[in-house]
């Protein structure tokens, strides 16, 4: 039972670190998204629904899409 519950908790780390990881990389290609959106520095109402859609697909929360698209002057790809 001590060997299936070590490789149990083993088993659990493995798995949120590749939620962890996997969740950075989308995170980083919105980044990448809005970055190139705002190639322009501009973000028009289409853009900005286009990068809402996107981001509510692969899971980001609103105060992470918030705080990308206020800095997205900032976002380099």
């Amino acid at each position: 039972m001590i060997w299936f519950r070590n490789n149990y908790i083993l088993y659990l780390q493995i798995i949120m670190t590749f939620s962890i990881r996997k969740r950075a990389v989308k995170a980083e290609h919105f980044a990448n998204l809005v970055a190139i959106a705002y190639a322009d520095d501009i973000l028009d109402e289409h853009e900005k629904s286009f990068l809402s859609e996107r981001a509510q697909e692969i899971g980001l929360n609103t105060d992470e899409v918030r705080s990308m698209l206020s800095n997205a002057d900032e976002l380099k790809i």
